[in-house]
């Protein structure tokens, strides 16, 4: 087991998490799990800009980020011998949030 401390919400803290795997797994990645939420528990209409573009970048644009710059590794394990499980996955894993009515106020996305 591995770990890696990195702020997805910077290009800097990507950088770091996308080196990672690299080192740990070559050039080839067999899954891309983004599992990353952050939010302020106010009113949406009461956010700064800077709150609004924190959790954007570390909701939403570090998923985006992640799967362009290991875009490669993701491809080459697709493109590998599937005696080793076949093609690579990418999950995005969202907030249930969304689907409660209570919450609509304070949701930045839905």
């Amino acid at each position: 087991m591995s770990t890696c401390v990195a702020d997805v919400s910077t290009v800097e803290g990507r950088g770091v998490l996308v080196q990672e795997a690299r080192t740990l797994f070559g050039d080839q990645l067999h899954c891309l799990v983004n599992n990353v939420g952050f939010n302020i528990r106010k009113k949406v209409v009461d956010y700064s800009n800077d709150e609004y573009r924190r959790i954007m970048s570390t909701n939403l644009d570090s998923a985006f980020a992640l799967c362009t710059a290991l875009h490669g590794m993701l491809k080459k394990k697709n493109m590998s011998s599937t005696e080793d499980g076949g093609a690579s996955s990418v999950v995005n894993i969202g907030s249930v949030a969304g689907t409660c009515i209570g919450y609509l106020l304070y949701l930045q996305y839905v």
